[in-house]
């Protein structure tokens, strides 16, 4: 086992957790946080009756209701790249990431003034959506210079190793880690890759797939090739063997209202029956409730 693991492994053991006790461990959503927000806020020219941009914050909601729908998990876990992830790798790698930026659409019906103002409102939405999700039956994962690509590898290999699981992201880096238990879903493709579709894709199977990745490189991340980048130690898994949080329906309903996103959502009652009814269930039976 890579070395970084360990120290997880050990807080992990001192706390007691065992995290493949109870159901709701069986089938794990997991999903790459930056990933959906960035993308859905390059996209979603959505407005709120003020006037300000909440596609965001609309997109993300979304995105991760229709993917809980869709795959009906017992538990969602949403992972963001930890403060100081991408130091370590910048470090031997300096043009890592420098040309990741938010992508111009034509048809945006909303610009802004200047790019600091865009990446002020980037970061706002970006916390707003953190609130929202402290209210919902999730577990929300960041962990201190780790980015979540690392987090998200650890959570479906080691830590919930006997569980379904399936990834949610554009980022084609985690089809390295396909398997008999782990899929991939990638929203913009609309496409879940299993050993099968993979094989169909590109020929190869997902043990070779990072072979495949250092040869062609990671345009998104500006890599060009074989260097790659380092491993480091994770600290702890603060959060994921703690009982996962309930909805917290009026605090949502307020904050919902106080944006003014019914009119891009405008069923905010069936929204949340419909795609975390099933979740909150789970949610309680990870705090000894019934059900």
């Amino acid at each position: 086992m890579n070395n970084r693991y360990f120290s997880i492994l050990e807080e992990i053991k001192k706390k007691g957790g065992k995290l493949d006790d109870g159901h709701f461990n069986d089938k794990v959503l997991i999903i790459d946080g930056l990933n959906t927000f960035i993308r859905v806020f390059s996209v979603m020219p959505t407005l709120n009756d003020d006037g300000a941009h909440i596609g965001g914050i609309v997109g993300f909601l979304k995105s991760i209701g229709y993917a809980i729908h869709l795959f009906n998990p017992t538990r969602a876990i949403i992972v963001f790249d930890g403060k100081g992830g991408s130091t370590r790798r910048r470090k031997l790698f300096p043009e890592y990431k420098a040309g990741r930026r938010v992508k111009k659409k034509l048809v945006r019906a909303y610009d802004f003034n200047t790019p600091e103002e865009e990446r002020q409102n980037m970061l706002m939405q970006l916390k707003r959506i953190v609130e929202y999700l402290e209210l919902l039956p999730v577990s929300i994962l960041s962990i201190d210079n780790i980015e979540a690509d690392d987090t998200i590898g650890y959570l479906s290999k080691q830590v919930f190793d006997k569980s379904k699981i399936t990834i949610l992201s554009t980022d084609k880096d985690f089809l390295q880690l396909v398997n008999h238990r782990i899929k991939v879903y990638s929203p913009t493709k609309k496409k879940i890759y299993d050993r099968e579709t993979l094989m169909e894709e590109y020929g190869i199977p997902s043990k070779n797939f990072l072979t495949y990745r250092i040869l062609e490189g990671d345009k998104s991340d500006n890599i060009p090739g074989v260097k790659g980048a380092g491993l480091t130690r994770m600290k702890i898994l603060s959060g994921i063997e703690n009982p996962i949080t309930e909805l917290v329906k009026y605090k949502f309903e307020t904050m919902f209202y106080k944006d003014k996103l019914f009119t891009s959502l405008p069923n905010l009652q069936g929204w949340l029956a419909q795609n975390f009814t099933q979740l909150n269930r789970y949610a309680r039976m990870s705090h000894g409730k019934k059900a």
